[in-house]
C-alpha cells in the first residue's frame, strides 16, 4: 500500500482529487482530474542519501569571473569582472588571453553589470542596470570571433526593477514572467500563472498587469534544451521543480523535493514582494542548474549544505551529490560527452567533477 502525504504543491493549487498513483524507483507520480500536469514526489532520501562528490582544479582565474565554458578545442570562455572586455577566451594550456570582447562600461555598445545565461550553445549576456543583451555563439567564439554583435534592447519590461531572464527563441525572445508568483499561503497572489512570455517579431514584450511587485522571487534559472523539447524552471526559493515542453511552453511535470524551504515572503506598503528565511544564515533555494538532452542538473542550498540533484526529464532521480560544507559553487558546465561537469569556487576557480 502506498501512502500519500499532502506535499506543498498540492496544497498550493488546491488539488482535491487524485485518480493515477504509481510507484517508480521510489519517485511517486500522480495526476490529477482536470489537470494534465503530472505531479512528482521525490523520494524521501533524495538529499539525505546524496554521495559527496570531490572535484580538480583546473585554472585559477585572475579575477573575479562570473562564468566559464570549456570548449572542446581546450579554450575557455569567460565572463568576467574585467575592466576592459567582459568576454575573454583563454589557452586552458598556457592561461593565455586569445581573444576578448564586449567592453566594460556605462557608454553607449558597453555594459555595466555582466549577467551570463546559455540556451545551450548561445551566451546570453543581460544587463540589468541597462536594460539590454547580447547573442554570442559559443562556436564562434571558440574560433575566436565574436560574429555579429547586436545589442538588443528588448521593449515592453522598462517598468521591472530587475532584468528578467530572457532567452532566444524562434527569431524572438522568451522571458520569464516576472509577475508569476503565488506565495505557499496563497496571500500573495498575481494571479498570472504564465511561467514564459514571448516578445513580439520586434523584441516587445506585452504589457503585463500586476499588483505585487514580484520578480525578485520570480526569477529563478531556466534551462532550456531544445533537443530534448523541454525547459526546465527551477524557482529560487521554492522546493519544487517545473518542466515544460519547449514547443507549447505548456506545463508537463511538477517536481517536489522532500524538504521544506524555510523560507516565508511579505509584502511592503508599496506591493514589492521580499523574501527572508526562517532560519539562521542564508535563505534555503536553488542556485543554479544546466542539462543535456537526456538529463538535467539542479544544484541548492539546503540548512548550510550545497546539494545537486541530477533527474531525467521525465521527472524521475537519477542520482544526488552533496558537497563539503561551506562549499558554495556556481555556474554548472558541462562537458560534450556528459560525463564530467564543471563549477566555479569563489568566483575564481574552476573545478572539474566526474559524474
Amino acid at each position: 500500500m502506498i501512502l500519500l502525504k499532502k506535499t506543498k504543491a498540492m496544497n498550493r493549487r488546491l488539488i482535491t482529487a487524485l485518480t493515477v498513483c504509481v510507484l517508480t524507483a521510489g519517485t511517486l507520480h500522480a495526476c490529477h482530474d482536470n489537470d494534465s500536469t503530472d505531479y512528482i514526489q521525490l523520494p524521501a532520501d533524495a538529499i539525505s542519501s546524496a554521495a559527496k562528490i570531490d572535484g580538480d582544479t583546473v585554472c585559477v582565474f585572475p579575477e573575479r569571473t562570473f562564468s566559464a565554458r570549456i570548449t572542446d578545442n581546450d579554450r575557455i570562455i569567460t565572463v568576467s569582472a574585467n575592466d576592459n572586455k567582459l568576454v575573454n577566451v583563454i589557452d586552458r594550456r598556457t592561461g593565455d588571453t586569445l581573444f576578448s570582447t564586449l567592453s566594460y562600461g556605462a557608454g553607449e555598445g558597453m555594459f555595466l553589470l555582466p549577467f551570463p545565461r546559455y540556451c545551450p550553445d548561445t551566451l546570453i549576456i543581460m544587463d540589468g542596470p541597462k536594460k539590454q543583451l547580447v547573442f554570442y555563439n559559443l562556436d564562434s567564439l571558440a574560433a575566436l570571433s565574436s560574429g555579429p554583435e547586436e545589442i538588443i534592447t528588448p521593449g515592453g519590461i522598462q517598468r521591472a526593477t530587475v532584468f528578467p531572464t530572457i532567452l532566444p527563441y524562434r527569431g524572438r525572445l522568451l522571458a520569464l514572467n516576472p509577475y508569476c508568483f503565488r506565495s505557499p499561503d496563497g496571500m500573495i497572489d498575481n494571479h498570472d500563472d504564465r511561467r514564459f512570455i514571448l516578445s513580439d517579431s520586434t523584441m516587445t514584450f506585452p504589457e503585463l498587469e500586476f499588483k505585487y511587485m514580484t520578480i525578485n522571487v520570480a526569477q529563478g534559472n531556466v534551462i532550456a534544451v531544445p533537443d530534448a523539447g523541454k525547459i526546465a524552471y527551477i524557482p529560487p526559493y521554492e522546493s519544487h521543480i517545473e518542466i515544460y515542453d519547449y514547443n507549447t511552453l505548456k506545463k508537463l511535470i511538477d517536481i517536489s523535493l522532500p524538504i521544506d524551504f524555510a523560507n516565508e515572503y511579505w509584502a511592503t506598503s508599496d506591493g514589492l514582494v521580499l523574501v527572508q528565511t526562517k532560519a539562521p544564515g542564508l535563505p534555503d533555494g536553488f542556485l543554479d542548474g544546466n542539462g543535456c538532452k537526456e538529463w538535467f542538473l539542479c544544484m541548492l542550498t539546503y540548512q548550510g549544505i550545497t546539494y545537486m540533484l541530477k533527474l531525467d526529464w521525465n521527472g524521475n532521480l537519477m542520482s544526488s551529490y552533496r558537497f563539503e560544507k561551506g562549499e558554495r559553487p556556481s555556474d554548472i558546465s558541462l562537458s560534450d560527452d556528459g560525463k564530467h561537469i564543471y563549477l566555479l569556487h569563489d568566483m575564481r576557480i574552476l573545478m572539474q567533477y566526474s559524474l
